[in-house]
């Protein structure tokens, strides 16, 4: 029960909290890249985020950069299912959520989709402010959607699930080993019970035959005992 437990426990919170990490790294390294590398076009901002996804090959099933109304000007990957809901949008620019993640599933597997704030701006944006922000004009310009493989994480989890399902495999096979003892185990208890008895019979008929046996030297005696 307790090997149940902790699998579940390592399956659903640790790896979840270590993709939705990965993420924030991935979009983390997009933002000072941006910065470092003065990226000014939608065109030079969609070759970053190639670049960044081969480097992350793998791990990164697709990105997409959104601005406050939610509309699309740079992506990379193939995006699967509903763009980027303006209620995530609107919770991320007033500072509500740092991150809203969901599991999604893809024709290429299951996909942890993590929408995050992105504090930069091209060329042609404007300045966002927002009234929640605790500094006016350093509010988040943009939103990045990204898709992380939940197949990722495998190289730091992988050899604790394996153990971990092994240990539930084998707490299986007790469970049933003790349910087959338990079913067998009247017949055991009446079987040593018939031996018991043997046990105590064998001398008590051993003390019935003589101790010698009769001399006479007119006849030749033959004996044979049988327990029964």
């Amino acid at each position: 029960m307790e090997s149940s437990l902790t699998y579940q426990y390592v399956t659903r919170h640790l790896l979840y909290d270590q993709l939705n990490w990965q993420a924030g790294q991935h979009v983390s390294l997009l933002g000072t890249r941006t910065r470092r590398l003065k990226i000014q076009t939608n065109e030079q901002l969609r070759d970053l985020l190639g670049e960044i996804s081969e480097e992350r090959a793998g791990q990164i099933a697709w990105f997409r950069i959104a601005d406050a109304q939610t509309r699309v000007f740079a992506e990379t990957g193939k995006p699967y299912g509903r763009g980027i809901a303006r209620e995530t949008t609107q919770r991320l620019m007033r500072g509500l959520a740092h991150s809203v993640s969901e599991i999604r599933g893809t024709p290429d597997g299951d996909v942890l989709v993590v929408a995050l704030p992105l504090r930069c701006r091209l060329k042609n944006q404007q300045p966002v402010t927002n009234k929640g922000s605790a500094e006016l004009g350093q509010s988040p310009s943009n939103v990045a959607e990204i898709a992380v493989a939940m197949s990722g994480p495998d190289a730091l989890f992988g050899a604790v699930r394996s153990n971990l399902a092994i240990s539930t495999a084998s707490a299986v096979a007790l469970l049933v080993s003790m349910a087959i003892v338990f079913i067998r185990f009247p017949g055991y208890l009446r079987s040593r019970d018939l031996e018991e008895q043997l046990a105590l019979a064998r001398p008590v008929q051993q003390r019935l035959l003589r101790a010698q046996r009769p001399v006479c030297d007119q006849l030749d005696f033959a004996t044979k005992c049988l327990p029964a």
